[in-house]
């Protein structure tokens, strides 16, 4: 009983200590916060910062990338130091839940056209180079797995294209609104898609209820590059548009009634996360890349290379059950930040704009899975431009769970070897109110397919802290 009690007095003084008690924090060491509290306990309180770890790493292959992303690369560029990078895709679509029957009828549609989004700052390469598209109505359903490494031949008939075309990111805006300005890459189907899908809601309604019913009637579609090189282009939003008009009346003016056609179009079908599309891409990485990575660790993407280190778990662990020994701990934090080089090219290809830090043994079940991280071994990072490294701020969660758990050493060694993958964040954020500010919600994480991207990671200047409080009471 008196040991229960010395005990629980012991927790209570330091958390007290803990909440009122200003302290002093140096790095690899301890001090001693002294007079603090004197008058109430013989004791030292003290937080120690502890940055004496080391990060080794190497370069991984990554000849293949497993994922549903929105992000449709289309396009070949072939980049100093990168190498030779083509894409193209297939999707299917989402249908419209509701079409307005009584305005479009089969023989009022016009045209159908397919519309393919992206932004001026989204491509890599020269934006005056001419390309061109082609665009081929799949004949049968997609396997429901799929890789870059996805050969779509046998799934379409070559011979047979729906529509072709040539485009260029910037024949109508100058320079200086490319960033700013969203771009489509336009191209005519044949009318009769159009009025086969009105004629099929009409007939069969619950073929638009679901993505799947939907990719029965109509499998989806291949684009493929056709002309030019020297650029590619990601898309952010891949759409079907039906154009048609409609005779109505209208009151004019002198309160006359009088005939006329209206003209509109409606989206019909969009790629969304809930259908399959996929990047089929091809890379040919330049032996300058290849032989950089064998001596140090580098990424590469969106096929490569990705980074895979090893933190010093065990160190750290080391760190804490001396202290946790002869005192009273409470772990406050754990930081990582990851310093990087851009490699010399000429298309100006940077960093990837995110990472997920990921235990390597994890990695494609956290794709296959299409999770979002948890921030207890999975976190993600953004690239600063400003400090040209990568900051995990929070990884308490990851080493309280190793203390916590009671690991094993073997799966201490395994959850030590971590893979880091450039990724694309897909986010919804919520509106403030008067209450709350607004808050951005991570809703999906998908390998990194937006385009090139590269940098060499400073392992020799990479930092980790370790901090936590301990506290010595003498009776």
């Amino acid at each position: 009983m008196k040991s229960t009690k010395s005990q629980k007095l012991r927790s209570l003084l330091f958390r007290g200590l803990l909440v009122l008690a200003p302290v002093a924090a140096n790095v690899s060491c301890s001090n001693d916060v002294s007079g603090i509290g004197s008058s109430l306990v013989t004791d030292k309180s003290e937080i120690t910062v502890d940055s004496a770890f080391t990060i080794t790493g190497k370069s991984v292959a990554t000849t293949e990338l497993r994922a549903r992303t929105l992000s449709q690369l289309i396009g070949n560029i072939d980049a100093r130091n990168y190498g030779s990078l083509t894409s193209d895709f297939v999707t299917q679509f989402m249908p419209a839940a509701n079409i307005d029957t009584v305005k479009i009828d089969p023989a009022n549609v016009d045209s159908i056209k397919l519309l393919l989004s992206f932004y001026g700052n989204t491509i890599t390469g020269d934006s005056m180079t001419p390309m061109g598209i082609k665009v081929f109505a799949l004949n049968r359903q997609l396997p429901s797995v799929l890789s870059s490494s996805f050969d779509p031949s046998g799934y379409y008939d070559s011979s047979k294209p729906l529509s072709s075309t040539i485009y260029s990111s910037n024949l109508l805006y100058s320079d200086s609104l490319e960033n700013n300005a969203t771009h489509g890459i336009v191209t005519k189907l044949p009318v009769s898609i159009g009025r086969d899908l009105i004629t099929e809601y009409n007939s069969n309604p619950a073929t638009f209820t679901t993505p799947y019913g939907f990719a029965d009637f109509f499998p989806g579609i291949y684009v493929s590059n056709s002309f030019g090189s020297g650029r590619v282009t990601n898309i952010f939003n891949t759409r079907l548009d039906i154009y048609y008009h409609y005779p109505a009346k209208y009151t004019n003016t002198l309160d006359e009634e009088r005939d006329t056609v209206y003209y509109t179009l409606s989206t019909i079908a969009m790629a969304t996360p809930e259908v399959l599309t996929n990047n089929n891409m091809r890379f040919n990485i330049a032996p300058e890349l290849s032989s950089l990575a064998a001596d140090n660790t580098i990424a590469v993407s969106p096929l490569g290379y990705e980074p895979q280190i090893t933190l010093p778990v065990r160190e750290i662990l080391s760190s804490y059950r001396n202290a946790s020994s002869s005192s009273m701990v409470v772990v406050n934090s754990l930081t990582l930040r990851l310093p990087v080089d851009t490699i010399a090219n000429d298309y100006g290809i940077n960093p990837p704009s995110h990472v997920l830090l990921i235990p390597a043994s994890q990695r494609d079940a956290f794709f296959d899975q299409q999770k979002v991280p948890d921030n207890v071994t999975s976190f993600l990072a953004d690239y600063s431009s400003a400090t040209k490294s990568y900051y995990f701020s929070n990884l308490r969660p990851y080493i309280m769970d190793i203390i916590n758990s009671g690991k094993s050493e073997a799966e201490i060694d395994e959850l030590s070897t971590l893979a880091i993958v450039p990724v694309e964040v897909t986010s919804e954020t919520t509106e403030a109110t008067y209450y709350t500010s607004s808050v951005s919600i991570v809703t999906a994480v998908g390998p990194h397919i937006e385009g090139p991207a590269m940098c060499k990671f400073d392992l020799d200047n990479a930092k980790i802290h370790f901090t936590y409080s301990s506290e010595k009471i003498n009776f």
